[in-house]
């Protein structure tokens, strides 16, 4: 659940909205609705199928964090000391307890447990390789997904918020008509799974000249800023087993969408 900032303009370049399934978590959603960190997204939607642009069936509630999309983590944090931009590339085992290897700050100090929750390949690289949690971690799979974020002079002669579809593009959105989102024409593109496997390694300046091509010969429009960002642990791939691994004799877990199914809920 991830926002861009530019200047004064956002773009949330990976997950566009949210569903409740169960009833438990609705129950969550409306008391962050409550407390102001989400809002329904009553845009108007439509799929594409061959150049043409139909309403959407699918009028389930969509919900959007409030004014972004990290609204939710920012708020789930209040409270909590959170270190930003420490990226750990280690850790190790210290008298019982956890020692985070920093890339800038060196050590940290001595935790009593630790949780990983960035994607399986990523947390393979530094949790032990005889826990269960690095042989979990190692058989988690996910989908690329290239995302550009397009700024437009003027709103584009489109009836529709968000757009479904089934080609190189697989979802278009109008990010400036979320709720509380700053005003102007910002476009949210993203590409099919498939298109990101084949083009996974391929630059970000071809990427983006050939998927805004794609969506400019469709609903035209001037693109005045263009940002692109490769997801590259973007769809979480059939998970199987338990929501959650856990290495009780070394006190360090893994958790993640991976391990449920790649939905926020």
């Amino acid at each position: 659940m991830s926002t861009r900032r530019r200047e004064e303009q956002t773009f949330d370049h990976g997950a566009q909205f949210f569903r409740a399934h169960s009833e438990d978590f609705l129950e969550q959603v409306e008391r962050w609705e409550e407390a102001g960190w989400v809002s329904q997204w009553n845009g108007r939607f439509g799929v594409l199928s061959k150049e043409e642009v139909f309403v959407d069936s699918d009028d389930r509630v969509r919900w959007v964090g409030a004014p972004k999309m990290n609204a939710i983590a920012r708020g789930l944090a209040d409270g909590l000391r959170v270190s930003w931009q420490s990226r750990v590339v280690g850790l190790h085992r210290h008298a019982g307890g956890w020692v985070l290897r920093l890339e800038e700050n060196g050590l940290s100090e001595a935790y009593d447990a630790v949780v990983l929750s960035r994607p399986g390949p990523q947390a393979a690289a530094i949790c032990p390789v005889d826990s269960p949690v690095h042989t979990r971690a190692r058989r988690l799979g996910y989908a690329p997904c290239w995302a550009l974020m397009a700024e437009f002079n003027e709103r584009l002669p489109v009836d529709f918020d968000g757009i479904r579809a089934d080609g190189d593009l697989s979802w278009m959105a109008r990010d400036s008509s979320k709720p509380g989102r700053p005003e102007g024409e910002r476009w949210v593109i993203h590409a099919s799974a498939e298109f990101s496997k084949k083009h996974v390694e391929a630059s970000r300046e071809e990427v983006g000249d050939r998927l805004i091509a794609q969506f400019s010969s469709l609903f035209g429009g001037e693109c005045t800023h263009l940002q692109v960002h490769r997801w590259l642990y973007a769809l979480a791939e059939s998970p199987t087993g338990s929501a959650f691994e856990w290495d009780g004799e070394r006190r360090i877990g893994l958790i993640g969408d991976a391990l449920v199914g790649a939905r926020v809920e």
